[in-house]
C-alpha cells in the first residue's frame, strides 16, 4: 500500500507541477517553508517528542498555506463565467512544451482546468466562486502535504538557508521566464467541442419534441414525393385545397 501511495504522490507532483501559474510557485516554495520553519520553532514546545510532530507540522502548514492560496483565488484571481464560446477561445493557450508527451499533457490539464470552470458556471456567480474556492483548497491542500514531506528533510539539514535562497531565487526567476502557449485550435479541441456542442443542443431542446418535428418533416417530404406523381390537372385543383395550405404552414413552421 505505501509504495502505491508513494507512486500516487510522485504522479500526482508532476501533474501538478505542469499546471501550475507563477504565483503558485510563491505559496509553494516562500510560503510552505517559511511555515515549517516558523512552526517548527512556536511548537517545538506545545508537543511532546514524539513521531507524530513532523506529520502534524506538515499538516498544519499545508492546512494554512493552501487556506491563503484559496483566499488569494478568490479575492485576487478572476475566473469569469464561462460557455462554450468562451470555453472554446480558453481551451486554446495552453502552456505549450517541445517534448510531444509533456506538450499532450499540458494540454489535457488546460482543458481539465478549464472545463471545471465551465461546470462550475452553471451553478450561478455565487455558486462558482465557492466551488472554485473550495477546490482550490482542497486540490492544494494535498498538493501541499506531498511537498512539505519533502521540505520537511530538507529544512532538517544545516544548509536550510542556502536551500531557502535558492527557493527565492528560483521564484524570482520564473517570473523572468516567458511562458511559450499554443496559439491555434487544435483538432482534438475541435472534435472535443463539437461533442459538447451537441450534448448542449440535446440539453436545451426535448427529445421528443426533436423526434415530433422529424417526424412531420418526413411526412411533408412524402407529401411532396406524392405531389409530384400528380399530372398538371392534379395539381391544378390540389393547389387550391385545404391539404396544400396545411402543408404550406408545416413548411413554414418548420423553417422558425
Amino acid at each position: 500500500f505505501s509504495f502505491f501511495l508513494a507512486i500516487f504522490g510522485l504522479v500526482s507532483l508532476f501533474l501538478n507541477f505542469l499546471n501550475l501559474e507563477k504565483i503558485d510557485f510563491v505559496f509553494i516554495f516562500i510560503i510552505l517553508p517559511l511555515l515549517m520553519i516558523f512552526l517548527k520553532k512556536e511548537l517545538h514546545l506545545q508537543f511532546v517528542d514524539n513521531a507524530y510532530n513532523d506529520f502534524r507540522i506538515v499538516v498544519i502548514a499545508s492546512f494554512f498555506t493552501a487556506l491563503f492560496y484559496a483566499f488569494y483565488g478568490l479575492f485576487f484571481t478572476y475566473n469569469e463565467l464561462l460557455n462554450l464560446e468562451l470555453f472554446s477561445r480558453k481551451i486554446i493557450a495552453y502552456k505549450s512544451a517541445s517534448f510531444v508527451y509533456f506538450d499532450f499533457l499540458s494540454e489535457f490539464l488546460h482543458f481539465v482546468s478549464n472545463l471545471k470552470f465551465f461546470i462550475f458556471s452553471y451553478f450561478g456567480y455565487l455558486g462558482f466562486r465557492a466551488l472554485n474556492f473550495i477546490f482550490d483548497f482542497f486540490n492544494f491542500f494535498m498538493f501541499c502535504s506531498l511537498l512539505a514531506f519533502v521540505f520537511n528533510f530538507v529544512l532538517k539539514i544545516k544548509i536550510k538557508i542556502i536551500v531557502l535562497f535558492l527557493c527565492f531565487i528560483m521564484v524570482l526567476g520564473n517570473y523572468f521566464l516567458k511562458e511559450q502557449r499554443n496559439n491555434a485550435l487544435k483538432s482534438e479541441q475541435e472534435q472535443i467541442l463539437l461533442w459538447m456542442n451537441n450534448f448542449n443542443f440535446l440539453k436545451d431542446n426535448n427529445l421528443s419534441l426533436i423526434q415530433k418535428e422529424k417526424d412531420l418533416f418526413e411526412k411533408d417530404l412524402k407529401d411532396l414525393r406524392e405531389i409530384f406523381k400528380k399530372n398538371a390537372f392534379e395539381i391544378g385543383i390540389w393547389w387550391f385545397s385545404k391539404e396544400k395550405e396545411d402543408l404550406e404552414k408545416r413548411i413554414n413552421e418548420s423553417l422558425k
